[in-house]
C-alpha cells in the first residue's frame, strides 16, 4: 500500500530534505516549506514558511533542526506543545555539513570540524578539527565514528573509522579511497556506504563487497547519487537519485521499489522506519510516501 503526503494533502512542501521517528507523535518532516509532525493524519507544524534542511532525532523530548541555513534550532515538547530555541553555532563555523545525534546529544559536522553538545548544554566540544568536509556519520554503540570525508586541499576522499574498530578496521579505508561518501548506515553485522557516483558497498569482516542493481530488472535505472540508506526488517533501502531501491541486506543485489507494476522513480532524498511493516521515503518533488510492504 502507497499513502502520499504532500503540499495536497497539507505538506508545507513537496521537497522532503529530512525524516525523524518521533518517539511519541509520528514522524517528522523536514521540507523547503517548513517542518511538520505529522501523526494520526494531522499536520502539527512547527516551522512554516521557512526550509528545514536538517534534522536529527535527541531524546523522547528533544530534536534539532536545521532553519533557513545556517539557524540551528533545538525543539522541545512539553504537554504535547513543541517550541524552539535557536542554538548559536559552534564558533568559527560558517557551514553545517551533517548532522546526527548519540545518547541524547547532537553531533554536528562543520566547515572548521566536528563538534557535539548534549540536549542540557548550551555549549559545544569539539571532537575533530581540520578535518575537510565530512559528508556523512553514523555512530556504533561503543562511540566509534565512521565518517564520509572529502578534503579539496589535499584532493583527497573517502571512508574513515574514528575512536575505533568496525568489523576490524580502523582509520582511512583503503577499498572506498577517492569515493565521495555521501550516506552511512550501521547495522551489527555490517557498515553500508553510498556515494556520489552511485555506488552501494557493504562493509564487514569478510571485506568491501559492492552491491549491484539486480540484472533482471530492464527498467531498473542507474542508481545515480546515493541519498540515504537504511535496513530494517532485514530488508535494505536505498534512496537514490533515480528511484528508490530495496533487497535483502545480505544479498549482492537490489532492485527497484515497484508499486502497481510501476517503478517507484525520481529522486528520493531520505528514509525513516514507519509504524508495522512499513517505511517513510522522503521525495524531491512529491513529498513523502507512507509504503506498506506487508500486512
Amino acid at each position: 500500500m502507497l499513502t502520499v503526503l504532500n503540499t495536497d494533502s497539507g505538506l508545507s512542501g513537496n521537497r522532503v530534505n529530512g525524516l525523524a521517528q518521533d518517539r511519541g507523535f509520528g514522524i517528522f518532516i523536514a521540507t523547503d516549506g517548513g517542518l511538520h509532525v505529522f501523526s494520526d493524519y494531522v499536520y502539527l507544524p512547527i516551522f512554516q514558511q521557512m526550509e528545514a534542511f536538517m534534522i536529527a532525532g535527541g531524546s523522547e523530548n528533544t530534536l534539532w533542526a536545521l532553519i533557513e541555513a545556517p539557524s540551528l534550532y533545538r525543539v522541545r515538547t512539553d504537554d504535547d506543545m513543541w517550541y524552539a530555541e535557536r542554538m548559536t553555532r559552534p564558533e568559527g563555523a560558517a557551514v553545517v555539513t551533517s548532522l546526527t545525534s548519540l545518547d541524547n546529544s547532537l553531533f554536528i559536522a562543520t566547515d572548521t570540524g566536528l563538534f557535539y553538545i548534549s540536549d542540557t548544554e548550551d555549549s559545544y566540544h569539539q571532537v575533530l578539527a581540520d578535518t575537510g568536509t565530512i559528508t556523512a556519520m553514523t555512530f556504533a554503540p561503543d562511540g566509534t565514528l565512521a565518517v564520509g570525508i572529502t578534503d579539496t586541499v589535499n584532493s583527497t576522499s573517502g571512508l574513515k573509522i574514528i575512536g575505533g574498530e568496525l568489523f576490524g578496521r580502523t582509520g582511512w579505508i583503503p577499498d572506498l579511497s577517492d569515493h565521495e561518501i555521501t550516506s552511512l548506515f550501521l547495522t551489527p553485522d555490517a557498515l553500508f556506504a553510498g556515494t556520489n557516483d552511485g555506488e552501494l558497498l557493504r562493509i564487514d569482516r569478510a571485506g568491501v563487497v559492492r552491491i549491484y542493481l539486480s540484472p533482471d530488472i530492464l527498467r531498473a535505472l542507474f542508481p545515480g547519487r546515493v541519498n540515504d540508506i537504511m535496513v530494517d526488517e532485514g530488508l535494505l533501502y536505498v534512496a537514490a537519485k533515480n528511484g528508490l531501491y530495496i533487497g535483502d541486506a545480505n544479498s549482492i543485489n537490489i532492485d527497484l521499489v515497484f508499486y502497481d507494476d510501476s517503478p517507484l522513480e525520481g529522486e528520493f532524498t531520505c528514509l525513516s522506519p514507519g509504524p508495522g511493516f512499513s517505511i517513510w521515503a522522503g521525495t524531491a518533488d512529491n513529498g513523502v510516501y507512507l509504503i506498506t510492504y506487508r500486512d
